[in-house]
């Protein structure tokens, strides 16, 4: 078993066990991590089934890696492409998340996200995370395409577009995660 710190961003990982009773995720799930938080013991998840329920390591939830991100195991290096829609992504989470908090936001609201990310509440996750691409986001895998400067029929666009949603949902909750402690003391 991997010591969670040792998890990087795009790992993909499978399910062992968990201890949360309420969850829908079962032994052999698989995801990718988003990012480790050691200051609350949380190795945050994008399950394939699309559920975003954090592990808690040190709490007795196990996972197993499956596989590295591209270029951290000797592999073939990241694809420049890849690369350049993740660091797309990364900033559009961090500008979707100042949308989160406005100026006459009251502590308690604070309080309820920071406390559905700790606890990996789907009733407050799901109700704060944007979409990240798609029609309802309003950038769709075409604009991304635009972006990249390739044709949206390219092989690499359905990577490309992996990893532009994974950078935005890892810098989206970080972003929300440091602004709601921020506000909180």
């Amino acid at each position: 078993m991997t010591p969670p710190a040792l998890y990087q961003p795009g790992d993909r990982i499978a399910l062992v066990r968990t201890d949360d009773p309420d969850t829908r995720l079962r032994p052999g799930d698989q995801g990718t991590v988003i990012w480790w938080d050691p200051a609350q013991g949380q190795l945050h998840i994008r399950w394939d089934s699309g559920s975003t329920l954090s592990m808690l390591p040190g709490e007795g939830d196990q996972i197993r890696l499956l596989a590295r991100a591209n270029g951290q195991d000797g592999t073939e290096p990241e694809d420049p492409l890849v690369t350049r829609a993740g660091e797309l992504g990364r900033d559009a989470g961090r500008a979707a998340a100042t949308w989160v908090f406005d100026g006459s936001t009251p502590e308690e609201a604070y309080q309820r996200v920071l406390r559905g990310i700790d606890e990996g509440d789907p009733a407050v996750l799901d109700a704060i995370e944007p979409p990240a691409i798609g029609p309802a986001a309003g950038y769709d895998e075409g604009d991304l395409a635009r972006d990249l400067g390739i044709e949206p029929g390219d092989r690499a666009l359905p990577r490309a577009v992996s990893a532009y949603a994974d950078a935005f949902t890892g810098s989206f909750w970080q972003e929300t995660e440091r602004t709601a402690r921020e506000h909180t003391g």
